[in-house]
């Protein structure tokens, strides 16, 4: 190429030409010098200075219907050279255009094939984003190497415009501004209807980044009356791309008309989590509905049943047992004088409050208390006769679980509970939480069947939750726990009480953690016995900052970071490691982009 070009020169320049005609000449020839030797070296790449994927050559064929649908083949020629770890590329594609601002326009895209030149199958799966499409094309257990070639075959649906009054328009982003490796050489031929020809169609095309308005990377030829073609004269780099704007009269293309299927297929799936609710409210309804109580609930003045706080707040809360109610199970041992409580660090705005607990009670002591009580001292002292409350970090949220299906079993083997709504809760929460892992898999290829599937999973769970059934004595026991709630919170209204039960304050006072009245119990309190005697009141289970001289305010305070801190413990679990015209380019529909991987 370059001797049949300087052949050219020193034939030219001996002539007698006008200067002008010889400086044109002159700047023509190297012109082509140039184009020539960029056209070679993408052609010849160095297969020893590949870093990535490029394509060397990509023809697409767009067949235009007057249904507003298009038929795309795209034929890509891409060179991963000797590059390690390399399995295929991706094609992305959008699914909808953004007609203005506020406006986005559905496309339907539908993959027909994806095979080699020869028509071999490749590979693929397909994953749906919010706003995408796409193919990943490859075997992530087979590398390979050199030139790959890809013959990709889809229908996009809904594609022309027919907003303006006087034409309408095939605005298409034929190589999409997505694309992240480089494309070397780029076809596209556009065949159009029988109607629509090159007398009466106007055609503008951008090149370059989104946004561009240059044509400086492509040209574009009628290859009959029908057909138009756009090629590349450059190179295109990662995120380059070319947009066609096509007009053509009015009245050849109607609207692409949506089937009803199109329309709401993917709402189908909705029906998933609508069935669900049939039969989980039907199951509910005749295995975990609790009787009804149509009595007034009147003030008592003690737990019922002699249950236990933690059971009491596991009667609340239809089987379930709360973090707090450990916190009001310690405060219930230490009363008990089976430990003692003592605040070492008061809360400061830096600091929160700590506190040691110390076994006191006797091995007697222990074994009169309820197997779950019994779960409670041992996961506190395991380690020993003293412990500080922030120790337990990270070590008594493993002794959890089993306190917690402790009490449920006590619950159910004295007759508060079915056993069978515990059972239909394990089987609820566990496919709940096996729907909501599997709506995150890159099998699920709609967002509406993720959101269905997640749907399902809150369903599980909230109706595994009321599953548990009260019995009879069950529903009984709870309307008997709302009336010693009622006189918690009303105690002034019933001095007598007070009179007939020595140590009724302590007593009572972990069921009001339970209730979450301790503030309101210790205010009713210092009303009944009066300031003074309380002034005087050390509690034998409790030592801390607030018993210099009691002071309500400051005692609740303590019991309330008590709780709260005893709460945050349990609730840790140990850490993990782990790894883990108006016109633009890339401004019309479809087009999207790619990659290797």
């Amino acid at each position: 190429m370059i001797g049949w070009c300087t052949k050219i020169i020193i034939v030219l320049f001996p002539m007698r030409l006008a200067p002008n005609l010889k400086k044109f000449l002159t700047l023509s020839i190297f012109t082509v010098l140039f184009l020539s030797s960029v056209s070679v070296l993408a052609a010849n790449r160095d297969v020893s200075k590949i870093t990535d994927w490029y394509i060397k050559d990509f023809q697409t064929e767009i067949i235009v219907n007057k249904d507003s649908t298009l038929f795309v083949t795209e034929k890509i020629t891409a060179d991963a050279g000797n590059l390690p770890d390399k399995h295929g590329i991706f094609r992305i594609l959008p699914t909808f255009y953004q007609k203005t601002v506020e406006e986005r326009v559905p496309l339907l895209v539908e993959l027909i094939s994806i095979t080699d030149f020869s028509g071999e199958a490749h590979p693929y799966s397909t994953i749906t984003d919010d706003d995408t499409i796409t193919w990943k094309i490859g075997d992530a257990n087979r590398t390979v190497k050199g030139e790959n070639y890809y013959l990709i075959t889809y229908q996009v649906k809904n594609v022309l415009r027919f907003d303006n009054p006087r034409f309408d328009e095939f605005y298409w982003n034929l190589l999409g501004t997505f694309w992240q490796i480089d494309i070397d050489n780029f076809t596209a031929a556009i065949k159009f209807p029988p109607e629509v020809s090159q007398a009466n169609t106007q055609i503008d095309y951008y090149t370059g980044y989104f946004g561009g308005k240059t044509k400086d990377q492509a040209t574009y030829s009628w290859l009959d009356d029908h057909t138009l073609q756009f090629t590349s004269t450059s190179p295109f780099y990662p995120q380059q791309g070319i947009t066609a704007s096509v007009t053509f009269p009015k009245g050849i293309a109607v609207p692409y008309q949506f089937s009803f299927w199109e329309l709401y297929s993917a709402y189908v799936w909705f029906l998933i989590p609508l069935i669900l609710f049939v039969f989980l409210f039907r199951s509910w309804y005749i295995h975990g509905r609790d009787l009804r109580v149509d009595k007034t609930v009147i003030a008592e003045y003690e737990a019922p049943e002699k249950l236990t706080p933690m059971e009491v707040a596991a009667l609340l809360t239809n089987g379930s047992l709360q973090n707090s109610a450990i916190s009001a199970a310690i405060v219930d041992l230490a009363i008990k004088k089976i430990l003692k409580i003592e605040q070492t660090q008061e809360k400061t705005f830096l600091k929160n409050a700590d506190f040691k607990l110390s076994i006191i009670g006797t091995v007697q002591d222990i074994a009169r208390l309820t197997e779950a009580e019994k779960l409670v001292v041992v996961g506190l002292f395991e380690s020993g006769n003293q412990i500080m409350l922030s120790s337990l970090m990270k070590r008594f949220a493993s002794k959890l679980a089993k306190i917690k299906t402790n009490v449920r079993d006590s619950l159910v083997k004295r007759g508060f509970f079915t056993e069978k709504g515990f059972t239909m809760q394990v089987w609820y929460m566990t496919g709940g939480m096996f729907l909501f892992i599997v709506s995150f898999l890159p099998a699920v290829f709609s967002l509406t069947l993720m959101a269905a599937l997640i749907i399902s999973a809150i369903m599980l769970f909230a109706f595994g939750a009321l599953m548990p059934k009260r019995t009879a004595q069950g529903t009984e026991a709870l309307w008997k726990a709302k009336g010693f709630k009622l006189f918690i919170e009303t105690a002034e209204k019933y001095r007598q009480a007070f009179n007939e039960r020595e140590h009724i304050f302590e007593e009572v006072l972990p069921y009001a953690m339970v209730f979450g009245v301790v503030a309101v119990w210790i205010k009713n309190m210092q009303k009944i016995y009066g300031e003074e005697y309380f002034h005087t009141y050390h509690p034998y289970w409790y030592t801390g900052a607030a018993m210099r001289a009691f002071n309500a305010d400051a005692f609740a305070s303590s019991l309330q970071s008590l709780s709260t801190n005893m709460a945050n413990t349990i609730a840790s679990s140990p850490s993990s490691s782990g790894s883990r015209g108006g016109g633009s380019s890339g401004g019309g529909g479809g087009g999207g982009g790619g990659g290797g991987w």
